[in-house]
């Protein structure tokens, strides 16, 4: 195009310009070159001559992508969309070039663009936009988003997706920002047992076998669909990072200074089992202290019948107690240190 016949104008960045990219992100768009490669490219390129002394300040100019872009002038200097012109007026056959110091970037189809396009992820762009994290991925950067599809989200066990979605900035964002690398990471670029450091802080490990691509067991179904500011790949499970698992109520008193009492009389009412298995119970549990705040000999005489009143003194709320937000096991492991 930029050898035949016609009349042109072309923004040239220089080499330093695609540098000051983000790491790989031109790696990438040249993987796709029909797609927003080509985009950017036509950004750079007006369809008529214009000359410097033809430019004036504030002009607004069509692009060959079907995008406008705006000319400023502060003294000697021309500017177009903020990058500057650093050699003017260089006159082709067809044309004439402007060398400038940056790459200008168009309204291209970002991460979000993709994931708002797609049929298939419904689920995520509704959590992406709860965590409000659709700004982020449609913003500068270089991003590899791991995109699990609507089936991948139905999968998940019944309520929790309810659960996150009513915990947007807590635990929702953490499990979308484990789905988030910064940087870009090519399907090519991944290598078996490779581990990769998310946005949430959480590790995720690359397994490739016989050439698929599993990310913490979850397949890519669709791999590399580049945009201006990362890459996508479609995975086919929701990645949950590993929770540390909690120590049972009965630990909790029995690793506490405070609650030998307690510890003792659950022991003596053989609650201990019950607080040491499965269930979901809350306990609201007395100190040392409060004990012996007891009138004297008391706590003797109960323990003398554990099976009597001594149990019933120490009956429980058979249902989690949680106060609103604290869905996050996160959260809840923060309240129970405190």
């Amino acid at each position: 195009t930029l050898s035949g016949e016609g009349e042109f104008t072309l923004f040239a960045p220089t080499d330093e310009a695609f540098d000051a990219l983000p790491e790989n992100l031109v790696n990438a768009l040249l993987t796709d070159p029909e797609g927003v490669l080509t985009q950017v490219l036509l950004h750079h390129v007006v369809g008529s001559v214009a000359f410097a002394g033809d430019l004036s300040d504030e002009q607004v100019i069509e692009t060959l992508a079907e995008q406008n872009i705006t000319v400023t002038i502060e003294g000697e200097d021309v500017f177009i969309n903020g990058a500057q012109v650093i050699l003017a007026d260089i006159e082709a056959s067809n044309g004439v070039v402007h060398v400038i110091d940056a790459v200008l970037i168009p309204d291209a189809t970002t991460i979000f663009d993709v994931v708002e396009a797609s049929e298939d992820h419904n689920t995520l762009e509704a959590a992406l936009l709860a965590a409000s994290l659709d700004g982020t991925l449609s913003g500068p950067g270089a991003f590899t988003l791991f995109a699990p599809t609507d089936a991948a989200f139905d999968n998940l066990p019944d309520g929790l997706l309810d659960d996150l979605l009513a915990d947007p900035d807590g635990a929702l964002t953490d499990i979308l920002l484990y789905h988030v690398v910064d940087g870009i990471a090519l399907s090519g670029d991944l290598e078996d047992e490779q581990v990769i450091t998310t946005l949430s802080g959480e590790t995720v490990t690359v397994s490739i076998d016989a050439g698929d691509v599993f990310i913490n067991g979850a397949q890519v179904t669709l791999a590399d669909i580049v945009t201006i500011n990362g890459v996508v790949h479609v995975i086919d499970a929701v990645l949950v990072p590993e929770v540390e698992e909690l120590p049972t109520i009965f630990e909790i008193v029995q690793d506490s200074d405070i609650h030998n009492t307690l510890e003792a009389a659950l022991v003596a009412a053989e609650l201990d089992g019950t607080l040491s298995g499965e269930g979901e119970f809350t306990l609201f549990a007395p100190t040392d202290e409060a004990f012996d705040a007891l009138p004297e000999n008391l706590v003797n005489a109960l323990l003398t019948d554990p099976e009597g009143v001594l149990t019933q003194v120490l009956g429980l709320c058979r249902r989690p107690f949680r106060r609103t937000g604290d869905r996050d096991p996160r959260r809840a492991k923060h309240h129970r240190d405190h």
